[in-house]
């Protein structure tokens, strides 16, 4: 039986949440393949826990393989010009900073700096390109335009630009019934808007999408619970 893939949408920052769903949801074995889309940091409340443990489970032997997010590029972007630092704090860097304990971003331990420096823009699988937000499909080759990787929002995709394959993207929040309707056409949508539950309407869960199953594993935000 071929190990399993699964594709886990925005974290930011939500633990809890996350263990859940890879230890009592999906149930992970030591060689399934965990895609994650970025966006770990950020809104939530523990987003240094959050990159601790997919470093834990990489460090381990898992096959683990960490998309950026635009909230990753807004980390780096803030160390690379200070004067970005307010732009990135509107969009939740709070909790970021608040995580790691410092009033900066160039100030993050180096080895947290280096994971997130080191992440790449997609991963191309034999059947599936997946990705933070969305594909340029304007250009002849989409997986050239690494901005529109992290912040486009695609409401239509072409997938000959893709040979064929299918898109599977986070970045944009959606429900959780918008999610299983998508899990059969060639453009998966999989932000179940973890950190906004509570806060938006029908938003409020992590998911896991498995490859070859096809099967969506979704745990709602824990991480208000004792």
């Amino acid at each position: 039986m071929p190990a399993r893939r699964f594709v886990i949408g925005d974290v930011h920052g939500c633990i809890k949440t996350l263990a859940a769903l890879l230890f009592e949801k999906c149930r992970i074995a030591i060689d399934d393949k965990l895609y994650f889309v970025g966006d770990y940091i950020d809104r939530g409340p523990n987003p240094r826990a959050v990159i601790d443990l997919i470093s834990e489970l990489k460090g381990k032997g898992q096959p683990v393989f960490a998309l950026r997010g635009n909230h990753e590029e807004m980390l780096l972007s803030a160390i690379d010009n200070i004067g970005f630092l307010p732009s990135w704090l509107i969009n939740g860097a709070g909790t970021t900073l608040s995580s790691f304990d410092v009033d900066y971003p160039h100030n993050i331990d180096k080895k947290y700096l280096d994971f997130i420096s080191e992440l790449p823009y997609y991963y191309e699988l034999e059947d599936f390109i997946i990705v933070h937000a969305g594909l340029n499909f304007d250009i002849p080759n989409p997986l050239d335009d690494t901005y529109s990787m992290l912040w486009l929002r695609n409401s239509e995709i072409d997938n000959s630009g893709i040979n064929n394959k299918t898109l599977i993207v986070g970045h944009t929040p959606v429900p959780l019934d918008y999610i299983k309707q998508s899990l059969d056409t060639k453009f998966v949508k999989i932000d179940g808007g973890c950190v906004y539950h509570q806060v938006r309407q029908n938003l409020g869960y992590l998911c896991a999408f498995e490859l070859n199953s096809k099967q969506l594993y979704s745990q709602i935000n824990i991480e208000n619970e004792e």
